[in-house]
C-alpha cells in the first residue's frame, strides 16, 4: 500500500533558526533600505522553498511489506525483512523505524536508508529488541526525511500490519520429583525404556556427554557441523493438571510484574517437562469463571499451552484458593495437581491443595517469592516458611525467587525441621 494521508512537514531547529534570519533581513531591509538584507532574505527563503519542494518527494507513495515470524520465544530478537518499493518519480534519503507495541509497552527500532530511486525496489533486515511475552501487533512503518540543509523534516506512515505472539520459552527443571514419583535428572536424552514402548519425537539438541550414542541424529550432525541427538517422549498414564495463580492480589509486592512473569516462565517450564516425560497435561487459568485449556500430550499440545501463556494476566477478581476449588469439579479423577502460586497465596493454597489431596489429587506447591530470601514480618527465610506451611498441609513444596530465570532451575524439595 502506498504512504497513507500527505507526508507532514516540521521545521527543525535549523529550519527555525534561518526562518528567523530571513524574517530579520526583511524587516531590517524595510527600515534601512539595505541590499545586503534583501540579499539574506532571499537566501534564507530559496533554501526553504527548496527543502519544501524536495520534501514532497515523500508524499509520492511508498510500498512497504515486512517478512516476520507469527511465533517467537520471549527474550529472543526478532529478526524481520523488510522489502521496500518507492513508488515516487524521484530518490530520496529517508529513515524507517519500526514499532511492535502490547498495551502501553513498545519495542522500536530505526534503519536509514542512503538512496532509494524511483520504481527501486530494496530488502532490509533489522532486529527489533526482546519484547515481553503477549500478542504483539505491530504498529505502521513510520518513514521520515529530511531535506537537502537540514531544514525540514517530512514524516508519513506505511500500512505494514501483522502481528507476532511472543511466548515463555519452557526451561529445564533439574531435581524435580513428578507428580508420578519419577525424578528428572534434566541432563542427557530421554531415554525411552526398551520392550515395544511407543516412542514419539520431541525436538533435536546439542549433544551432550550423558547421552547414549544411539540417539545421535547423523543427518542433523552433517548438516550443522556439531554432534546433535534427538529427544522422545516417553510413554506415561499421568495425568498432570497445572494452576498457576492469577490472583492480582497476590501481586501486590511487585508493581513491576516481574513475580507475575516469574510464575508464569515457571508454569512453561513444568508443563514442558511434564510434556518430555509423556504426561497428559492440562492448563487451567483461574479467572472469574475458571478456563482450563483441553487435555492432551505432545510437543503441539505444548505449543497450545504456551499460546494460552502469552496472552495470561493477572485478574483482579479472582481469589486462589477459592477458583481452585471451583476448578476441582472438573479435574480428571485421580489427577495431580501442580499449583504454582506467589507467596502472598501462601496462607490458603496449601489448605486448598490438602482438600484435594483428601479427594484422591496428589498435589504439588510451587511459591514463587519476591526477591530477597526473608519473608515479610517473619524474619525467617521464605523456604523454611513454606517447607512448615506444607508439611502442615501434607503437600510436597518448592521456593523459587521471583527475580531468577526460570528457564534454567534447581528444583531440591523442601524438607520440614
Amino acid at each position: 500500500p502506498p504512504v497513507e494521508g500527505h507526508a507532514a512537514t516540521t521545521l527543525t531547529t535549523r529550519g527555525r533558526v534561518l526562518a528567523e534570519l530571513g524574517a530579520f533581513g526583511a524587516y531590517a531591509c524595510y527600515r534601512t533600505g539595505q541590499p545586503v538584507f534583501l540579499l539574506l532574505c532571499c537566501v534564507a527563503a530559496t533554501a526553504m522553498l527548496v527543502s519544501v519542494l524536495f520534501a514532497r518527494r515523500l508524499a509520492g507513495g511508498l510500498a512497504a511489506a515486512r517478512s516476520a515470524p507469527d511465533w517467537a520465544y520471549a527474550g529472543e530478537p526478532l529478526t524481520i525483512r523488510l522489502r521496500l518499493t518507492n513508488l515516487g518519480p524521484a530518490k530520496y534519503l529517508f529513515s524507517v523505524i519500526d514499532e511492535a507495541r502490547v498495551g502501553a509497552r513498545r519495542c522500536t527500532a530505526a534503519m536509514r536508508v542512503d538512496v532509494l530511486r524511483s520504481a527501486e525496489r530494496r530488502v532490509l533486515g533489522y532486529v527489533l529488541p526482546a519484547p515481553r511475552r503477549g500478542l504483539h501487533r505491530y504498529a505502521g512503518l513510520r518513514v521520515e526525511s529530511g531535506g537537502p540543509f537540514g531544514l525540514i523534516r517530512s514524516a508519513a506512515t506505511v500500512a505494514a500490519p501483522g502481528s507476532v505472539l511472543i511466548v515463555p520459552r519452557p526451561g529445564r527443571a533439574r531435581g524435580w520429583e513428578l507428580p508420578g514419583g519419577r525424578r528428572n535428572s534434566g541432563i542427557g536424552a530421554e531415554s525411552p525404556e526398551r520392550g515395544g514402548a511407543s516412542l514419539e519425537y520431541f525436538a533435536s539438541r546439542e549433544y551432550r556427554s550423558e547421552d547414549p550414542m544411539r540417539f545421535i541424529h547423523w543427518k542433523l550432525t552433517a548438516r550443522m557441523r556439531r554432534p546433535m541427538v534427538r529427544e522422545f517422549l516417553t510413554t506415561s498414564s499421568l495425568e498432570v493438571e497445572v494452576v498457576p495463580d492469577l490472583c492480582a492480589a497476590d501481586y501486590r509486592e511487585s508493581p513491576d510484574g516481574r513475580l507475575l512473569e516469574a510464575v508464569i516462565g515457571l508454569a512453561a517450564t513444568l508443563c514442558g517437562e511434564l510434556v518430555r516425560h509423556g504426561a497428559i497435561v492440562r492448563l487451567w487459568l483461574l479467572r472469574e469463571r475458571p478456563r482450563a485449556a483441553p487435555q492432551g500430550s505432545g510437543a503441539r499440545h505444548l505449543k497450545k499451552m504456551l499460546a494460552e501463556l502469552a496472552v495470561a494476566e493477572a485478574d483482579a477478581v479472582t481469589e486462589y484458593a477459592a477458583a481452585l476449588s471451583e476448578a476441582s469439579r472438573r479435574f480428571a479423577p485421580g489427577s495431580a495437581v501442580v499449583s504454582v502460586v506467589a507467596a502472598r497465596a501462601l496462607a490458603d493454597a496449601p489448605a486448598a491443595l490438602a482438600s484435594l489431596r483428601r479427594a484422591g489429587h496428589a498435589g504439588q506447591l510451587m511459591v514463587v517469592h519476591a526477591a530477597g530470601t526473608v519473608a515479610t514480618n517473619m524474619s525467617r527465610p521464605w523456604p523454611e516458611v513454606v517447607a512448615a506451611v506444607a508439611a502442615r498441609a501434607g503437600v510436597p513444596a518448592w521456593t523459587f525467587p521471583g527475580d531468577g530465570d526460570m528457564r534454567d532451575v534447581e528444583m531440591p524439595r523442601l524438607r520440614a525441621r
